[in-house]
């Protein structure tokens, strides 16, 4: 009987704990092929997944959580990992969109993508050797593995390239070209407007397109004066440099930022109050937003999800849990599928674009100058990480694995410092500490060991620490972190202004290799914020000792304390 490699042996959560795990029951739910798969320790990756789960997946697969890791040629594009053996059973992906009736269809993979798939085995720095396994079952995988092997790369022509053949040809019309280069031919017109024509020329002939044609001794004229042409119509249509300057830091076609203009002048009361109030709810800025930008070209999803997108948009802010809304608005696994795909793509790219390009245009359009309100100035990753607050969205943005577990963390952060802003923010989660996040957020101890070492690594303002390090004053003020934890409160209630705390380096931290402890009386009672522990734990490895005086104390609604330092050699 064939022996089975360790890595294809059934696998035990218990065994393993695994943060993908974690994040897929979270946003793909526990009885989703994904979860039952990473289960039994085979990791799952393709460009369908939500974000979330994709890095989740990396992570365990890079750390060595996941023996076995499934993946589409979204492997290539730049993921690098610890690759030891690729197992290739299958040459054909999915193109959303192609096919007669542009519901996608099966192609097959091209050599360049292939063997870079292949060269994910055997990372330098990874592995000092790799192998690929070829699975050929039929005479057709033979007569493949032989096409892949002879390396007969695809000619590398770029898109520019297909353009011009396409325009010589005569199957691209003037407004085709138009929607998939204007936004390019702003970008050109922004930085190059008085030589425009002359730098177009000089753009094209010296690119890849221009090479390849110099090399096929085709045209390249056609090209040149369609560019021209349109600018010069782009420039012609929009006066104001200043405006094509906004225009073209959204990315958009300026037929779609000409068209969202156009809106906005149509009723710059409405809008104007609508980006301005504070009491403007987030269902009807949603409303409202939405209502417009879904209508632009580049704004379509690429994968289609039958639903009513609007109510879809409007649960997903809320926080619906994603069990709530698969339950609600898929019926079969196949639905499922195309949901968290649609997702993915419409709500965590789409959308955010067209909703941040609609308030940056509006902003120049009514000459709106001051900041905007929060969450109007955040609706956008609103939208895209489906959390209901801008405090929230700070959270996900630092990688916090889970929607719900974001929201605990803005409450947490509006009790200790109100409303305050994004620096504030960063300031406050960089010294936040494992027992934090697992006690006082009730984060899991994956959830937790992440979020840390994001923590960790943030320098809340990395100017003002090099002048701190640079001119650390004579005694610095410190808070202590952590006294409510695992019974330090008891051993700290007498605690009093101007007693002494002893400070001692913990070098067996896993999660701060700075962490400084706080003792009093001889006992631990917690840790020194970790902004100023990055300041003092070098000068103490040096052997510098430090004198730490209680300044004040806090009993209500938990045990904290500050304390004076200063150097006492």
């Amino acid at each position: 009987m064939a022996l089975v490699p360790d890595a294809f042996k059934r696998a035990s959560v218990s065994a393993v704990s695994l943060t993908s795990l974690e994040v897929a029951d979270a946003w793909m739910g526990t009885n989703g092929v994904v979860s039952r798969l990473l289960s039994d320790g085979i990791g799952i990756h393709h460009a369908g997944l939500p974000e979330a789960v994709r890095r989740a997946v990396e992570e365990d697969f890079r750390n060595s959580a996941l023996p076995v890791l499934v993946a589409t040629n979204t492997l290539a594009q730049g993921v690098n990992m610890p690759i030891k053996t690729v197992i290739v059973h299958s040459v054909s992906r999915y193109e959303p969109g192609a096919g007669e009736d542009e519901e996608g269809e099966s192609i097959k993979v091209s050599q360049r993508d292939f063997w870079n798939v292949c060269g994910r085995a055997g990372r330098a720095g990874a592995e000092t050797e790799g192998q690929v396994i070829f699975v050929s079952l039929t005479p057709r995988d033979e007569d493949v593995f032989l096409d892949y092997s002879q390396r007969r790369y695809e000619p590398l022509n770029g898109r520019l390239y297909e353009i011009l053949t396409e325009l010589a040809a005569g199957r691209l019309s003037r407004d085709e070209f138009a929607a998939q280069l204007d936004s390019d031919l702003l970008s050109v017109l922004v930085e190059e407007s008085a030589n425009v024509d002359v730098v177009l020329k000089q753009l094209i002939e010296t690119s890849l397109v221009g090479i390849h044609a110099k090399k096929k001794q085709e045209p390249i004229d056609p090209l040149i004066d369609m560019s021209r042409s349109i600018a010069m119509d782009i420039r012609t249509r929009i006066t104001s440099s200043e405006r094509r300057k906004v225009y073209m830091q959204t990315g958009l076609q300026v037929t779609s930022c000409e068209e969202v203009t156009r809106w906005i002048e149509s009723e710059p009361d409405r809008v104007t109050s609508l980006l301005t109030d504070l009491d403007v709810s987030t269902e009807t800025l949603l409303k409202e937003v939405f209502s417009k930008v879904s209508r632009l070209p580049q704004m379509q999803p690429q994968y289609s999800f039958a639903a009513d997108h609007e109510q879809l948009l409007i649960d997903w802010v809320n926080q619906t849990s994603i069990r709530d809304l698969v339950n609600s608005y898929t019926h079969s696994a196949t639905e499922e599928m195309a949901f968290h795909r649609f997702v993915g793509d419409y709500f965590g790219y789409r959308l955010p674009w067209g909703i941040s390009s609609y308030i940056h245009i509006a902003k120049h359009v009514l000459g709106i100058t001051d900041e905007l309100p929060e969450t109007q100035r955040w609706l956008a990753s609103m939208v895209k990480y489906g959390v209901p607050s801008p405090r929230s969205t700070w959270a996900m943005c630092f990688g916090c694995p889970s929607r719900e577990l974001a929201s605990r963390l803005a409450r947490g952060f509006t009790v200790d410092k109100g409303n305050e802003s994004f620096g504030t923010f960063i300031e406050w989660f960089s010294n936040l500490t494992e027992e934090d996040f697992v006690h006082r957020f009730d984060a899991t101890a994956n959830q937790a060991r992440t979020l840390t070492r994001r923590a960790r690594s943030l320098v809340p303002n990395r100017e003002e620490l090099v002048l701190r390090i640079r001119h650390r004053p004579t005694t610095l003020r410190a808070r202590i972190m952590g006294m409510q934890y695992e019974g330090r409160e008891q051993k700290a209630i007498e605690i009093a202004p101007r007693e002494a705390v002893q400070l001692s380096r913990e070098y067996g931290n896993e999660y701060d290799p700075n962490a400084i402890k706080a003792l009093y009386r001889g006992n631990h009672i917690g840790y020194l914020e970790r902004s100023v522990a990055r300041l003092l734990a070098p000068e103490m490895d040096a052997g510098l000792q430090f004198q730490a005086i209680v300044s004040h104390v806090r009993r209500e609604p938990i045990l904290s304390a500050m304390v004076n330092l200063s150097s006492l050699t």
